[in-house]
């Protein structure tokens, strides 16, 4: 499923097997400039931020509303679910940092913020870490079960996004200095360096098998990088505008991207199809 909202607020929800509307009746959002919107894994469920208050969902894919989020004050700034689905993440202008379990809609933790402009949070895939970016280029992450902050750090001289691969081990980061960069969890310190763009590194996937990352760059492009040789190993072009979303299909075939001109899937070659071709232009070695 794809979610999309379109300028005046209507929400659709697009099935990728038939390219059909799934929603059984129509969804116009309360549209405002600092709307934000996240929907679960399996699609049931949207969420979206009021100006000031809770935080709506409705049931998908009939449309009705849905018990809020209560807790946050003011504005919010980013919303991330778990990639099961059973925990929601939310940072707000209150200068909170909080998780919610999705079934109860109850806060099970709170972490404070000294930053009021979040950028970006995103969970682990196993929900055991929380990751938060800010507009001053600070990077947070934060261990859900002892409420600790890990880390506390700038990864790039301007902006930046962050994705968390399965294994434990290592996290991503790509700035708007055009750089993607591979930590070590534990130590913070720097495993690989790419150099993705000359225009920055606006979004970032990791493949299920943690072998394929995903760019989106500023000039409209989305670049595929082996993760173990730290190679670019593809380039897809389609879009003109810079690419804000990624995220890859759960069997690593497919790849999802969205600009401001249009939302784009793609078939991803494997790295068994990529390799050959690679290694016989003398680019990828082992």
């Amino acid at each position: 499923m794809i979610g999309l909202l379109t300028a005046d607020g209507s929400f659709r929800l697009i099935n990728t097997a038939t390219w059909q509307e799934a929603l059984t009746r129509p969804l116009l959002l309360p549209w405002t400039n600092t709307l934000r919107l996240a929907i679960d894994p399996r699609a049931t469920c949207l969420v979206a931020s009021t100006e000031a208050g809770p935080l709506r969902t409705w049931r998908l894919p009939d449309a009705s509303e849905g018990a809020a989020f209560v807790g946050h004050t003011g504005r919010l700034e980013a919303l991330a679910f778990s990639e099961d689905g059973r925990w929601l993440a939310s940072a707000g202008a209150d200068r909170t940092l909080r998780l919610w379990r999705t079934d109860t809609r109850q806060q099970v933790a709170q972490f404070p913020q000294e930053h009021e402009r979040v950028a970006a949070v995103v969970l682990s895939p196993d929900a055991d870490l929380l990751g938060v970016t800010f507009n001053d280029d600070e990077l947070e992450i934060w261990e859900r079960a002892s409420g600790r902050r890990r880390a506390r750090f700038v990864p790039h001289k301007s902006g930046h996004e962050i994705a968390f691969p399965h294994s434990p081990s290592r996290f991503i980061t790509g700035g708007s200095d055009g750089t993607v960069k591979v930590w070590d969890l534990r130590t913070l310190r720097r495993e690989a360096l790419f150099r993705g763009s000359l225009r920055g590194v606006n979004s970032l996937a990791v493949s299920p098998d943690e072998r394929t990352l995903a760019t989106g760059t500023g000039e409209g492009t989305i670049k595929l990088w082996n993760l173990d040789l730290g190679q670019e190993v593809a380039v897809l072009k389609g879009h003109r505008e810079s690419v804000g979303q990624l995220a890859f299909s759960r069997d690593g075939r497919t790849v999802l991207s969205a600009s401001l001109d249009a939302v784009c899937v793609w078939e991803a070659p494997s790295l068994a199809e990529i390799e050959p071709v690679e290694k016989a232009r003398g680019r990828v070695s082992k």
